[in-house]
């Protein structure tokens, strides 16, 4: 695109992406623009390529506070690169029925194309679907490298609640049933008899949990260090309720560790990862800052210390260990959420081969909220309050009966408290030679290759000629002829979609052409 002098516009989501994108263009030789957040008119017209976060250029779509130039700089360019495209921060670039890029190709890259729950459906922005190589053949080429996975049996999660718009488990009842010295401690002695001495990225739950999982490391005399990010000092609202003072007290104390653990095992974040790539330390822990966008080739053992139901985002974690270096030949997953294993386990292994669609499916709703009582916990061998009927908390409050939501900790109307369940399990992996199973888990059949414009076509309202139009266009003569024998149709239909396709096919014979020169 750019030997033809066309103008291109590279979106990430993240700053490591903005990074690594401008990075690897120096690579080709690529001279980037990038735009950056304090940035108010638009950037000069004569550069041919320009990188920029979602964040930054969606303040800018319906300006305010920026020059109404920005919406001819929108509309330049002629191709769109977006980096992680699956992610919910580029919708603000397509919805309410509104592209600002005025026509231009726009090109998603991502490793995980798919999106759950309430998310808008990539269908919406995009009209095909590319697949690129399985993982496995990737490992054939030398591309990445294969895993060697340890796993242990899940912390139970059958009372943990599911947040309905990300689709995801709830964190903060998650973090209750992660957030025990028994399951940290099992991670050091896990870590320290499977894979003692390795460049290790460990992710964890949430703030307290990273901190907790840093020290446990510490304390055990094994140099590590996290990266967070930043935590805001809590402010109590001018005559506040028993509810509010409960909340303030317990955000206050997660400040004062924060702060105190900052000083003794973190530091500004660029800072702490080059000390960690200059092997001063060898486990880096954190809570999904280095998801995505952060490709440290030495890595040689990742730490899933948390749950999920995103098979994005459990891949998005350990594919951070995958990427190849001199001399490496596997790296190492400890597992301590029960992910994969020998029968795929919920999410299926490193290596499955996955199949994906522009349409997902999404809750329809319905129904009354779940709530609680304030006051009501199970606890062994608790006490009930004579009078109210409920159980006290830690500093003798018995509740006061509000109904809640379930997943409130702390009753916004008394400021009861409940208690974090707390099992006692002691994790012990198990290195699992997983074989990658057909028919198990993640592993899917495979799609017709016009099962996705079907679903297309069906979640958009569009008729059949749609999709016949589109097949021409992407396949050919032999796309028809190969959708006619799938729906049985008669050569008659092809030679009628042939004409009535004319114009779509000698488009595909155009660019098929070009392609071979």
């Amino acid at each position: 695109m750019q030997a033809k002098k066309n103008r291109v516009l590279i979106l990430t989501d993240r700053i490591e992406l903005l990074t690594e994108t401008g990075g690897t263009l120096q690579e080709f030789g690529i001279k980037a623009y990038k735009i950056t957040a304090g940035q108010m008119a638009p950037p000069p017209k004569y550069h041919s390529c320009y990188v920029a976060m979602a964040q930054t250029l969606k303040n800018r779509i319906k300006p305010k506070r920026y020059p109404k130039d920005w919406a001819l700089f929108f509309a330049s360019f002629d191709l769109i690169i977006i980096d992680e495209c699956h992610k919910q921060e580029f919708n603000h670039f397509f919805q309410d029925g509104q592209n600002v890029f005025n026509g231009a190709y726009i090109l998603g890259f991502t490793a995980t194309p798919s999106r759950s729950g309430k998310q808008r459906q990539l269908a919406e922005d995009y009209s095909t679907l590319v697949i690129g190589p399985t993982t496995q053949e990737l490992i054939n080429k030398g591309k990445l490298v294969q895993d060697r996975y340890y796993g242990v049996e899940s912390v139970s999660t059958e009372d943990v609640k599911i947040d309905r718009k990300t689709g995801d488990y709830d964190e903060n009842q998650m973090f209750a049933k992660f957030n025990r010295p028994e399951l940290y401690a099992g991670v050091v002695d896990q870590w320290l008899k499977h894979t003692p001495g390795t460049i290790t990225l460990c992710f964890c739950i949430n703030i307290q949990h990273v901190i907790e999982t840093c020290r446990e490391f510490n304390e055990r005399g094994i140099k590590a260090k996290f990266v967070t990010s930043a935590v805001s000092k809590p402010k109590l609202p001018d005559n506040p309720t028993e509810g509010q003072k409960a909340a303030y007290e317990s955000k206050k104390a997660a400040y004062d560790n924060y702060m105190a653990a900052y000083a003794e095992m973190s530091g500004p974040r660029d800072e702490v990862i080059k000390e960690w790539k200059d092997d001063e330390f060898c486990i880096l822990v954190n809570a999904g800052i280095l998801t995505t966008g952060f490709n440290y080739r030495r890595i040689q053992t990742v730490i899933m210390d948390r749950d999920t139901l995103s098979d994005n985002l459990w891949l998005q974690i350990i594919g951070r260990g995958s990427r190849p270096f001199p001399g490496k030949q596997y790296f190492n997953i400890l597992d301590f959420g029960g992910h994969g294993g020998h029968l795929g386990g919920r999410l299926g292994n490193y290596r499955d081969k996955r199949q994906y669609s522009l349409i997902h499916e999404q809750p329809t709703g319905g129904g009354a909220p779940p709530v609680k009582e304030c006051g009501k916990q199970r606890r062994p061998g608790a006490k009930i309050d004579e009078y109210t009927g409920y159980t006290p908390d830690k500093k003798g409050r018995p509740g006061c009966g509000a109904y809640i939501a379930p997943s409130v900790m702390i009753c916004p109307f008394c400021g009861y408290t409940y208690d974090s369940e707390r099992e006692l399990i002691m994790a012990e992996l198990k290195l699992i030679d997983y074989d990658i199973i057909p028919d198990h888990g993640s592993i899917l059949k495979e799609f017709s290759k016009f099962e996705d414009l079907e679903k297309t076509a069906n979640a958009r309202g569009y008729k059949n000629g749609w999709i016949t139009r589109q097949i021409a266009l992407k396949y050919g003569v032999e796309g028809l002829e190969d959708y006619a024998k799938e729906k049985r149709h008669s050569q008659g239909w092809v030679w009628r979609m042939r004409e009535i396709c004319a114009s779509q096919i000698e488009k595909f014979e155009e660019e098929r052409e070009e392609a071979k020169t």
